[in-house]
């Protein structure tokens, strides 16, 4: 079931950010008013991990706005984008099974279901499960809760099911579907469902009153299965008076909204509903307005709209293009209350797979695209110097060099840290990033060089995560430049370079031929080096043998020099021989 999810982004409850995790696994946090990333956060081991839900918490949460995801191996990850870290990360209870939705309480717990059976219920505070409750035999695909938080709607393989949480039992099922479902949205007070199923165009809302004995209420057409569902209703305007008799004979009336509206996003397109409560058909109601992509994106891969939502009855705020440069647009489909049966946005975003240094424009402009070429990017070279090579009066012969390299080891035996003056007033990574930026933009290479001698790997890191996307690519371009200018400086350049590409992945797998066009030189110049390290080994072994040569050598002479005085056997004195001399001067005295 995991492979047929839909991407994973939503705008928050307020309208206010957008959330969307790329294919590197980076969640990246949209800005929606200025148009521009707020926060992108990331896990050690984002490449590792395959994300399958994405939940926004409610609007008042006490710890602002939080977006939780969930894996494929049953781990639920939480985020706080106001403090910009990581809130809680749990781990799988028993069984590691994929999580396929969430759903925040107001209460502070966490709902929790996927290729299980059952739903679990998990306090926000410690993590602890307050709550297993045993939803269908195999596969529970999607959750929901009323603003009560009395009743929980799940969707099982053929079943969506409505429970009372404070008994636990379940109060009645709805069939319809034969696939999966995709979407729950409630409406009206909490007394209509909307629910959607892959691989089926039709959508279903169902109600959720006893006295309408909880039965199917309208169907929605739309031309190809929705992979995202979305509604409003009015709450503000006149509203209408239904008359409605119950099972007992009694007749009561029963306040509805005067229009309700229903999106869906199939495809590259999206359709809107406007229709009453309490209007039934027999036959599915077809959409009203259709909201379409330009013909250049229509054709392009990679180029979808990613999800839409209502700002009143006449607007819709919609993100379309791809999680590396989204472009939000504000939509007027109803214009006096009549609703425009066709929109063809404008603006491609087909130019967006490789960002320009363009501002954002509106949906009215066509994004105009810088195409970034290598003379764009490549730095000017120094300058070479026609000095002669003269040797300093300082300089050292190679054995006062290997002297100084063995009391260098045997220093290095017993290290004493002094934290010099540089060490102490390092920069920071934020620091660095603007003065990366400055010389990015202004071309200056004795500022870039200032960049690059950083050798921190965690500053470098940190720099590159908040490079923006438009700078990536000359970035790239000018490190590789100078390290084929200056193969020796790869121990400054490749960890620079490293960076860029496993942070980058995402956006440099969009760029057209970008083996030929950027890294074709960088893959000349590792093979060239590559293939002379058979030989430096062969040199470096040589080596090896010639300084214990001289090592052996050098030890032989200072023996020689220093010969050890030889004695023989006779020389050596015998001690009876002195106790006898010292009797014969007894006996004489």
């Amino acid at each position: 079931l995991c492979c047929i999810m839909s991407k994973l982004c939503s705008f928050d409850p307020t309208r206010e950010y957008f959330a969307g995790v790329s294919t590197d696994g980076h969640l990246k946090i949209w800005d929606v008013s200025q148009r521009k990333l707020h926060h992108q956060f990331t896990q050690n081991s984002h490449l590792q991990v395959n994300y399958t839900c994405l939940r926004w918490g409610p609007s008042d949460h006490p710890k602002g706005p939080i977006v939780a995801l969930g894996t494929h191996v049953g781990d639920v990850v939480c985020w706080n984008v106001r403090k910009g870290a990581e809130e809680f990360h749990w781990k799988a209870e028993g069984p590691a099974y994929p999580v396929l939705d969430l759903c925040f309480s107001k209460s502070g717990s966490l709902f929790i279901c996927g290729e299980s059976p059952f739903i679990l219920q998990r306090s926000l505070s410690n993590g602890n499960i307050i709550r297993k409750l045993k939803a269908d035999k195999k596969v529970v695909s999607k959750i929901q809760l009323n603003a009560e938080e009395n009743c929980l709607i799940s969707a099982g393989r053929s079943y969506l099911k409505l429970w009372d949480l404070s008994s636990g039992e379940m109060i009645t099922k709805f069939s319809g579907h034969s696939h999966a479902v995709n979407g729950l949205e409630l409406t009206w007070r909490d007394q209509y469902l909307f629910c959607s199923a892959f691989s089926q165009r039709i959508i279903n809302m169902w109600s959720l009153r006893e006295s309408d004995s909880y039965g199917l209420t309208q169907t929605f057409s739309c031309p190809t299965a929705p992979t995202f569902i979305s509604n409003f209703s009015e709450s503000r305007t006149k509203r209408k008076t239904k008359r409605k008799k119950s099972q007992s004979g009694e007749v009561r009336e029963i306040e509805v909204p005067s229009t309700s509206h229903l999106l869906a996003i199939n495809g590259k397109r999206i359709s809107v509903w406007q229709f009453s409560l309490t209007m039934q058909q027999n036959k599915p109601l077809q959409q009203h307005t259709t909201i379409v992509m330009p013909k250049k994106d229509q054709d392009t891969e990679g180029v979808d709209i990613l999800s839409a939502c209502f700002l009143d009855a006449s607007h819709i705020l919609l993100v379309r293009g791809n999680l590396l440069q989204p472009r939000f647009e504000k939509i007027t489909f109803r214009d006096r209350n009549e609703m425009i049966k066709r929109i063809q946005l404008e603006g491609t975003c087909s130019a967006n797979l490789v960002p320009d240094n363009s501002e954002d424009k509106t949906a009215t402009t066509t994004t105009e695209v810088t195409v970034v070429n290598d003379h764009e990017t490549n730095m000017p070279a120094r300058p070479r110097t026609d000095q002669p090579l003269i040797a300093k009066k300082d300089d050292i012969s190679l054995e006062e060099k290997l002297e100084q390299l063995e009391a260098a080891k045997k220093k290095a035996k017993n290290p004493v840290f002094v934290p010099s003056m540089e060490e102490k007033n390092a920069p920071s990574a934020d620091s660095i990033g603007v003065i990366l930026l400055q010389a990015l933009q202004s071309d200056d290479d004795q500022l870039l060089e200032t960049c690059i001698s950083v050798g921190d790997i965690t500053m470098i890191q940190r720099t590159v995560e908040r490079l923006p996307s438009e700078y990536i690519l000359p970035f790239l371009n000018t490190i590789i430049r100078k390290f084929q200018m200056s193969p020796n400086r790869a121990s400054d350049l490749m960890p620079w370079i490293q960076t860029v590409v496993m942070l980058h992945t995402s956006f440099l797998m969009t760029i057209p031929d970008l083996n030929v066009t950027s890294l074709s030189g960088l893959y000349q110049t590792v093979d060239s080096r590559l293939s002379t390290y058979p030989k430096l080994l062969k040199l470096s072994g040589r080596l090896d043998l010639l300084l214990s040569q001289i090592s052996y050598r050098e030890v032989n002479y200072r023996e020689n020099l220093h010969p050890v005085a030889s004695l023989s056997i006779d020389d050596i004195p015998d001690a009876s021989d002195e106790e006898g001399s010292d009797m014969e001067d007894s006996e004489s005295s």
